[in-house]
């Protein structure tokens, strides 16, 4: 256990040191550039969304109207309009 301390005691021993002045506006300035995004990123994801809405459009507009109405849904699969048990 001693030898744990003796090691964690050597930290004691670390003298501060003050950063260099112009090391945070460099961290800044690299922040600032690489949080851009170029051009042609930005109009890809533009073109790919209005795409995809064209695409959503498109398909939802071609849909056919179901001009079959619950009559003759019933009358097609021979289903009996009552709760009869008995085909009377």
């Amino acid at each position: 256990m001693e030898n744990k301390y003796e090691k964690l005691g050597l930290l004691n021993s670390i003298q501060k040191v003050d950063p260099p002045a112009f090391l945070y506006t460099r961290i800044l300035q690299k922040i600032a550039v690489n949080n851009q995004y170029s051009q042609r990123v930005v109009l890809s994801l533009v073109l790919s969304l209005f795409l995809v809405l064209v695409i959503n459009v498109a398909v939802l507009g071609s849909k056919t109207k179901n001009t079959n109405t619950e009559k003759n849904i019933v009358e097609e699969l021979n289903l009996m309009p009552s709760n009869s048990l008995y085909h009377e």
